[in-house]
């Protein structure tokens, strides 16, 4: 092959090389880049006694745990909202509206709910990693076997939840679906 023909082929293969690369390390560094964006959120109406759906966390305590049916929201920032009710053996009821990450494993109470229907913002209301412990068990047991049934949530819908919520959860079977 002449010399010609031989350069002809090389300057395109380097000139492909030479503009592309940039194109590509500036993708990767585009992608890496973007940090994750939590979405506005907004409080939702106090819950009512006929959407909550009640969910087991362990023979370790006594009170009662439900999710607010209505306020399920799968957020397009991959967080799971929802608002939580705890009833306590003697009486005493707590409300939270809360916000779970399933890729990261990660918890934010956004406010606590008041006697009259109304949210106090939660001063504390940083994303905190969720553990497998005793105390707040409620929160692990909501991403391992209602909420989060693969790695980083699936395509969960609040229908799914509610489904999920219903049923008692995913068997070790249906954890894997997409």
């Amino acid at each position: 092959m002449s010399l010609c023909r031989w350069l002809f082929r090389l300057v395109p293969a380097v000139l492909s090389i030479t503009f592309t690369a940039p194109v590509l390390a500036e993708f990767d560094e585009d992608y890496d880049a973007k940090p994750w964006r939590e979405v506005a959120v907004e409080l939702p109406p106090a819950p009512a006694a006929a959407n909550l759906l009640p969910f087991y966390v362990s023979p370790a305590t006594e009170n009662r745990f439900y999710i607010d049916g209505a306020s399920l929201l799968a957020g397009s920032d991959g967080v799971i909202r929802y608002t939580m009710v705890v009833e306590a053996a003697g009486g005493a009821r707590n409300v939270t509206y809360e916000g779970l990450r399933c890729s990261t494993r990660e918890l934010r109470v956004y406010a606590f709910g008041q006697r009259d229907g109304s949210w106090s913002k939660s001063r504390g209301n940083d994303w905190r990693p969720v553990r497998e412990v005793a105390a707040n068990r409620q929160h692990a047991v909501l991403i391992n076997e209602y909420f989060c049934p693969t790695e980083v949530g699936g395509n969960m819908t609040p229908e799914r939840m509610r489904e999920a919520l219903r049923r008692g959860g995913y068997s070790e079977t249906q954890r894997g679906y997409r």
